[in-house]
Formats: structure tokens, sequence, C-alpha cells
């Protein structure tokens, strides 16, 4: 049986804890990927700049990727901490985001 409606793919987001690099989230990645998931293992400089920056930078480029559905998020750690700045300051719209 076939439908005519579209399937459309599940979008999730994984973000890094402090110290580590998008290289960690990479199985996960993967994983998620083998299930179907479109996938944006987002990678930032966790050690190198103050996390309002690490957050804008972020919710910049989370704005740049356009994933044509609701966002699941996967973080870890620091990860978490920037994406909750990110919306607190409206630098990612709460619509967009899944899970909450």
């Amino acid at each position: 049986m076939t439908t005519s409606k579209a399937v459309r793919r599940r979008a999730v987001v994984l973000l890094h804890g402090l110290g580590r690099t998008s290289f960690s989230m990479r199985p996960m990645a993967a994983a998620l990927g083998r299930d179907g998931y479109t996938v944006l293992n987002l990678g930032y400089p966790s050690r190198s700049a103050d996390v309002l920056t690490l957050a804008v930078h972020i919710a910049s480029r989370l704005t740049a990727w356009d994933a044509e559905s609701q966002l699941d998020f996967v973080t870890h750690s620091l990860g978490g901490i920037l994406l909750r700045i990110a919306v607190a300051q409206g630098s990612s719209p709460w619509s967009e985001c899944g899970g909450w």
C-alpha cells in the first residue's frame, strides 16, 4: 500500500560538551542516520569562547541549516546549556525545538 503523502524525515541536532568535539558524537550521528534521521552534528570551540558567544554561534548555524522539519536535540553538558541560552535569548524560536 502506498500513500500520496511524502514521508517527512525527522531532524536531530547533536551538541557535544565542554572540551569535546563533534567527533565524540559521531557514533550517535551514524546510528540516528541509519534510523532515518537527518542529522546535524554541530561542533563549536567549547574552550575558546564564553557561553554567550558560543550560544550565538550555535543559533546562527541552526538558522543557516534548513532542516524543513521540527528539530529534536541531543546534547551533552555544555551543549545543553548553550542551547538553552540560545532559546532564552530568542535566537532560536521555541516552535522549532522538540522535546521541551
